[in-house]
């Protein structure tokens, strides 16, 4: 099940590796127990064919002809970061499920879309960490793990444009 929570960011984001984090983001802040009002609708990504329902605590993904719902819970939650973001964060594993990791996927709302960001990689990417002192380590195959960041490491990430857009949601139904 945790490992097919995963996919549901797998579907929508498309990256070869991953950036992951030790703990959930932004640490200090609360989770929320749903989603903000003004995102509930139902959602087309741009370049594909799927649906994305998001409910007062759900996601409900229709892809391929397959539904999966997906609660708001202990391995997927919510929490906000600053005005206009909040960061989705996914529990992931490693391959023997002995440590957690964390994907985040900070997420952006104007008028009718959501913009949905994450951290691609790419090779010069420890370069970049080490230049602004931003705490990782390498894991098997070209992951990387990002340890307790600060408010203003996650800033670096957005001001540098670590963080990307890597799928806009227009919203097709409320």
């Amino acid at each position: 099940m945790k490992k097919f929570i995963i996919s549901i960011f797998a579907l929508l984001l498309t990256s070869c590796t991953a950036v992951y984090f030790d703990k959930p983001e932004p640490e200090a802040n609360q989770r929320l127990k749903e989603f903000p009002e003004s995102w509930i609708g139902t959602y087309k990504p741009k370049k594909d064919t799927s649906l994305v329902e998001i409910g007062k605590n759900y996601i409900d993904l229709k892809v391929f002809g397959s539904r999966q719902k997906f609660y708001l819970c202990d391995t997927m939650f919510l929490k906000k970061y600053k005005e206009d973001f909040y960061f989705v964060n996914v529990e992931a594993r490693d391959k023997d499920c002995d440590i957690v990791y964390w994907r985040i996927f900070p997420v952006k709302k104007e008028k009718n879309k959501l913009y949905v960001y994450d951290i691609m990689y790419k090779p010069h990417l420890s370069d970049v960490f080490k230049k602004y002192g931003i705490s990782y380590k390498e894991i098997v195959g070209k992951s990387l793990v990002i340890s307790n960041p600060s408010d203003s490491v996650l800033d670096i990430l957005f001001k540098k444009r670590i963080f990307k857009v890597s799928q806009v949601l227009k919203r097709i139904e409320k």
